[in-house]
């Protein structure tokens, strides 16, 4: 994929508006890949068409697609994600993943903590059982006498 963070295009759907009027919605959206493709160099995996787009496409129909389609393109965690031109979406920054996250880091001591808890409850209840068993072998011991 060629290095870049954004791009502008105004993608033509020329080649989808000769298709047959069932398939021109779906050969749109093909159409779109192919021209990212070309002009990004990479491939269909790495495309990540938003939903803004589709339905740009879908808008009228799968009969009535518009005839060129402005978009953005912005690379984002190595794929190209396509924007409308103007999209509300596009001025928001992507989220980045922070490194540092210490409530995660608390709740591993309390999952410990808690673990070591039960392990408690456990022994003191095999205990109980053991007293509670050695309590009836001594009496029928002495009902034995």
């Amino acid at each position: 994929m060629k290095d870049f963070t954004t791009r502008d295009y105004v993608v033509p759907l020329r080649k989808a508006n000769i298709m047959h009027y069932e398939k021109k919605a779906n050969k749109a959206i093909l159409e779109l890949k192919r021209f990212l493709k070309k002009h990004i160099r990479c491939n269909e995996d790495e495309i990540v068409i938003t939903n803004e787009v589709n339905e740009f496409i879908w808008k009228r129909g799968k009969f009535h697609i518009p005839k060129k389609l402005p978009i953005t393109v912005r690379k984002e965690n190595e794929k190209a994600v396509v924007y409308l031109q103007g999209s509300k979406l596009l001025k928001e920054k992507p989220k980045e993943k922070k490194k540092e996250e210490k409530p995660k880091k608390e709740e591993k001591p309390k999952k410990e903590e808690k673990e070591k808890e039960l392990e408690e409850e456990k022994k003191k209840k095999l205990e109980e059982k053991r007293e509670k068993e050695k309590a009836e072998r001594a009496l029928e011991f002495k009902k034995g006498l």
